[in-house]
């Protein structure tokens, strides 16, 4: 998955936000995983 962000952030962009928004996707994606694996997501 790719997901690009743009703007501008006090303190940058990337070293504000980035470690934050991939962990939120990546525990989304797990539980879509899980989902279509199992048909339960939690």
């Amino acid at each position: 998955m790719t997901y690009d962000v743009g703007g501008y952030a006090k303190g940058g962009l990337a070293e504000t936000y980035a470690g934050p928004v991939d962990q939120v996707l990546g525990e989304q994606l797990m539980r879509l995983k899980k989902a279509v694996e199992t048909g339960k997501p939690d």
